[in-house]
């Protein structure tokens, strides 16, 4: 029987195999990327493992984030006592290898073409956008798996409407919700699904509507609440959004160009393809749903998902200020889209009676997906040359593994030994590489942090002169209030000390 199954999925081990290497390849050189993000992960982890809770490196609890990465960071800490970020590289390459996996054991089971299957697995092996995801220290390489092992538990849930496979479903959804908090749209796709399936009726779906509401909302609530308890906030202190919807809807734009063959052209229409993208998922979503009406399909609950996901990074990024919508953001999107727009091909196909019009258009999509092949690859191997000169982006490139600065720090720890707060402009990075817990430069747009700040009596101050973030204290606005004495010069940064005038 084993030796069956791994026959018959044996195309599928091949390509996550290959897949798996390449992250090993990408982060050969000085490791995973790492990224402030990344600190707050680890530094999480590492308060964790310490008994003191979720504390951040500035010694707040992390709220900005949910808990579950760096829980699973920390349970990688016991295995690897000695230090978990030699061996993340492995770690993530075998995340990225299970997401391959399943999606080629999710082509096979809805008996897709070998040709199609094949292609497909060469889009997702090869998508800078996932490569790159699985070559940083993200919370989203856990999240892309969990969404893929969703589509299967709803698929199975579907299938069966049995409360053991919905209590799974809810379980995987619940999981996701604290490790990304826009793991929320599958708790949203999950309802949406129950609500518009019409083979349960009254009671029964209002018992399944609420118990799988329950389950998936269970861990979230309960992280929420532990942040509202020790913070006040429930995701911490987030600015309203500056980001009007159409600015956004021109980066989905932008991102998608990125992703579909020969759109790079007409990058400058990036608008104009957003608000196609968007209502292209909006059709498929109501065709699926209310048309189709095949409820337990894994085009269905990939459409749904994608359609949801769109949506909620739309209006999210509206109201409420953070990163830019990029490639990073949308990169959970990037498999779901890739199989709703697989599906639609497909079905299109069924359609079509003409012999001649159907080869016509079979080629033409393999063509596309050959071409798309190809861009992949010639990023990727830019990519890489790059890469393989100076390290991943972030705070692991040679930059700041080989920073004067960094390694008189690491070299002489007494500066944090002085009774007095520390302070960066880089502080991640000073963590990183020091495991020394320091606080982090107020932004100007909260002035009572930026007055608590002015205040203190005397703080040291660590200054990289390559650091630019305008949104924290300038040089200048310290000085405002601050008396800075050089403690030692570096051709990368200076180390203050600073007096309150």
């Amino acid at each position: 029987m084993i030796r069956k199954w791994f026959i018959q999925h044996i195309d599928s081990f091949i390509a996550a195999f290959i897949g798996g290497v390449l992250i090993i390849l990408f982060t050969n050189h000085n490791g995973l990327g790492i990224s402030p993000d990344s600190i707050y992960y680890t530094s999480a982890s590492d308060a964790w493992v310490g008994g003191k809770g979720f504390m951040q490196f500035d010694q707040t609890p992390l709220v900005m984030f949910p808990i579950a990465y760096p829980f699973l960071l920390g349970i990688l800490h016991f295995i690897f006592p000695h230090g978990i970020i030699p061996f993340m590289p492995f770690v993530n390459a075998i995340l990225f290898s299970g997401v391959i996996f399943l999606c080629g054991s999710l082509l096979t089971k809805i008996a897709v073409s070998k040709w199609l299957k094949y292609l497909l697995l060469l889009l997702i092996i090869g998508s800078p956008t996932l490569i790159e995801i699985f070559s940083m220290l993200w919370s989203e390489t856990l999240f892309i798996l969990e969404i893929i092992v969703f589509i299967f538990t709803a698929h199975y849930y579907f299938k069966n409407l049995h409360f053991k496979s919905l209590m799974l479903m809810a379980l995987v959804a619940s999981i996701a919700s604290v490790t990304r908090f826009a793991g929320v749209t599958l708790i949203m796709t999950g309802g949406i699904l129950l609500l518009l399936d019409t083979r349960l009726d009254g009671l029964k779906k209002i018992k399944h509507i609420l118990l799988f509401g329950f389950l998936s909302l269970s861990l979230l609530i309960i992280n929420l609440s532990r942040n509202l308890f020790l913070t006040n906030t429930f995701t911490g202190i987030r600015q309203k959004g500056q980001t009007p919807f159409a600015k956004n809807l021109n980066l989905v734009g932008e991102v998608i160009s990125d992703w579909l063959p020969c759109t790079h052209q007409i990058m400058s229409y990036s608008q104009m393809i957003g608000a196609v993208f968007v209502a292209f998922l909006t059709i498929i979503f109501m065709y699926q749903n209310f048309k189709r009406r095949k409820p337990f399909s894994y085009d269905r609950i990939a459409a749904t998902f994608s359609f949801v996901f769109t949506t909620f990074m739309l209006v999210s990024a509206t109201i409420s200020r953070y990163e830019p919508i990029n490639s990073r953001l949308l990169s959970p999107l990037f498999i779901p889209i890739l199989l709703t727009l697989s599906f639609c091909g497909i079905s299109l196909l069924q359609f079509i009676k003409t012999t001649v019009l159907k080869k016509l258009i079979q080629w033409s999509l393999v063509l596309l997906s050959l071409v798309a092949c190809y861009e992949f690859g010639v990023y990727d191997i830019a990519n890489y040359a790059e890469v393989h000169e100076g390290g991943i982006g972030g705070y692991s490139e040679d930059d700041w593994a080989f920073s004067p600065l960094l390694k008189e720090l690491q070299n002489n720890p007494t500066y944090f030994n002085k009774g007095v707060p520390v302070y960066s402009n880089a502080s991640h990075a000073v963590y990183f590489y020091t495991n020394q817990y320091l606080s982090i430069l107020p932004e100007k747009v909260h002035l009572n942090k930026v007055q608590d700040f002015h205040k203190i009596p005397e703080i040291i101050l660590i200054w990289f002169q390559n650091e630019e973030n305008v949104d924290l204290l300038s040089l200048e606005d310290i000085k405002v209030s601050k008396n800075l004495t050089v403690l030692k010069e570096f051709k990368d940064g200076i180390i203050f000390k600073c007096a309150k005038k």
